[in-house]
Order: C-alpha cells, then sequence, then structure tokens
C-alpha cells in the first residue's frame, strides 16, 4: 500500500499514521465494520469495505452522484474527517512539502498514480497541528478516531 521513502523512517508521527491507516485497511478487507455517523456511504463503493481515500472529495462533479474520488486538475480537495465530535470537512490543496533534494515529505504510495496518501496525511496533520505543544506531546490526537469516529482508548501497563 505504501512505499518506503525517507520521511517514514525518521518521522515517528507518520508511522503512526501509516499503520493506523494500514490497521483499518487491513480489518476492513477481513470485516465489515461500522463508521461513526455513517448510514449507507459505504455500501455503494466496495460492498461496504472501509477505504481511505473515501475520505476525499475533489470538487468536480456536483450533485448527488455516488462518491468516486478523482483527480481535480485545479488542486482543492475537501477531507472528511472525524473531530471534535462530529464528520468536518477540511479544505486543501494538493501542493506537497518536499525536503532539500526534492523528495516528498509525506508517505506516498506503491501506485505511482495515487495521490490519496499524501492529501489523507495533509488533512491528519491539519487536525495534528491543534494538539501540538511545546514538548512535542500529541496527546489527544488519534488518527484512528479521524477516520472513523470510534474513540480510542490508550491501555498503559500498571
Amino acid at each position: 500500500m505504501f512505499s518506503r521513502n525517507h520521511i517514514s523512517f525518521f518521522s515517528q508521527f507518520m508511522r503512526w499514521i501509516i499503520s493506523s491507516i494500514g490497521i483499518l485497511k487491513t480489518i476492513a478487507d477481513e470485516n465489515d465494520f461500522t463508521v461513526e455517523g455513517e448510514h449507507s456511504q459505504y455500501d455503494a463503493n466496495l460492498e461496504g469495505k472501509w477505504r481511505p481515500w473515501y475520505h476525499i472529495y475533489s470538487f468536480c462533479k456536483a450533485g448527488k452522484v455516488p462518491h468516486t474520488p478523482i483527480i481535480n486538475p485545479v488542486g482543492k480537495y475537501v477531507i472528511r474527517l472525524y473531530y471534535l465530535g462530529c464528520w468536518r470537512k477540511f479544505l486543501i490543496d494538493d501542493l506537497l512539502p518536499v525536503d532539500y533534494h526534492g523528495r516528498i515529505m509525506l508517505p506516498v504510495s506503491s501506485n505511482k498514480g495515487e495521490l490519496w496518501p499524501m492529501l489523507l496525511c495533509k488533512g491528519l496533520l491539519k487536525i495534528a497541528s491543534n494538539f501540538w505543544n511545546k514538548r512535542d506531546d500529541l496527546s489527544g490526537f488519534q488518527p484512528i478516531s479521524c477516520l472513523t469516529g470510534w474513540v480510542c482508548e490508550e491501555i498503559t501497563n500498571m
């Protein structure tokens, strides 16, 4: 699903997002599961299977048509994520951060034509920026909650 790039090795935050998306996709491949507040969005797509790219809307078609993620020639997208108790829409663009050597600093797909991993990470970064503090502690931010609406509980060893 994701290809190796330098940022996934050095950024704990990116490893966290990649593993969260990977876990949800693995669970969805094996079982159907409910998403908070969803009724039939996933029924029209792949027989009820959750897919991360269902969170991305591209402004290309208006009206009540089945949601099909497509590339927007203008580069504007809406990412639908669960935040502060309800589903919210976050506006992002397709400009991607690169390092000094021109390498993309977000997780990339092993399929070169897929844009969704980078767009989804940009949306998650927008939410995570509200949780950052001076100690680089992201307590309270849960990527799985943002993608499903589930309430995550942290279990610590005593």
